[in-house]
């Protein structure tokens, strides 16, 4: 894995992090997604000619960095909207979430899942706001030959999974947040790195704080890559065993949306 970058804010009760999960290792690599594969396809073959225009796109730099966290549907992204598929288009684009995600309770699709519900209570009072103005696309032609990406967004969601001839190379850039502070969506995602902030000395966390704030992410849409060049905050290297535990259980339940095997690979980089 090339790199690992996130941040987290908690700020008037909405929750957002961005991963960057770059380069899935060789070995994750290694394995063919036919699942994936098989689910995008039938999406695909479910579409209208008018449909397939809108949801299958070149695979160019100008449609890879359409991503964003606001509510703003089309205007900003490339796909299609779940809200203009049928019933039983949509079921077949939520497989191919599902398929392409982690399965295990109260992570990956079902986080997802989630968060798409909630926006569709903040529809209640916003029209902008929906689980309908989320998209899907594919930008190239999904198949065990060439690059392809699935892009699947919307308001507080971004997943990026980028495939070379049949394999998964890459996770990255993922976005999740949520909105109202009382679903409980990412719940375990917040416990985890309360419980680490808790496990801190307050000579840690004088170290681990930063002097200036920040009101959005810092890395983000339209700023790929645009890492900090000075670190600054508390060296990881610094904590003690059962501190640096807490460190990996919180990076835990943020690549828990990728799927298993995917996962796994990544958690075996901070092992």
């Amino acid at each position: 894995m090339k790199g690992f970058y996130h941040r987290l804010t908690l700020k008037a009760g909405v929750l957002f992090v961005v991963l960057f999960l770059v380069g899935v290792s060789a070995q994750a690599a290694s394995l063919v997604d036919k699942d994936i594969l098989a689910a995008s396809k039938q999406f695909i073959a479910s579409l209208s000619v008018e449909q397939k225009a809108m949801a299958v796109v070149k695979y160019s730099q100008a449609n890879a960095v359409k991503w964003t966290n606001l509510p703003c549907g089309l205007q900003c992204r490339v796909g299609i909207l779940f809200g203009s598929l049928s019933a039983v288009q949509l079921v077949l684009a939520k497989n191919v979430a599902k398929v392409a995600l982690g399965t295990a309770p109260g992570s990956g699709y079902d986080q997802v899942m989630g968060i798409m519900e909630a926006d569709a209570f903040l529809g209640k009072g916003r029209k902008e706001y929906s689980s309908e103005n989320y998209i899907i696309a594919f930008l190239g032609v999904p198949g065990e030959k060439g690059k392809w990406q699935l892009q699947i967004g919307g308001h507080h969601l971004a997943l990026n999974l980028t495939f070379v001839d049949g394999k998964q190379v890459s996770a990255s850039p993922f976005f999740m947040g949520l909105e109202p502070p009382e679903n409980t969506t990412l719940k375990k995602n917040h416990d985890a790195l309360v419980a680490l902030l808790g496990s801190l000395t307050s000579n840690q966390v004088a170290k681990a704080r930063l002097v200036e704030g920040y009101g959005d992410v810092f890395v983000g849409p339209g700023k790929d890559g645009a890492f900090p060049n000075v670190k600054v905050g508390l060296k990881g290297s610094s904590l003690t065993a059962r501190q640096k535990a807490k460190v990996i259980d919180a990076i835990l339940q943020w690549v828990h949306i990728a799927n298993e095997a995917t996962a796994k690979e990544i958690m075996k980089k901070y092992s």
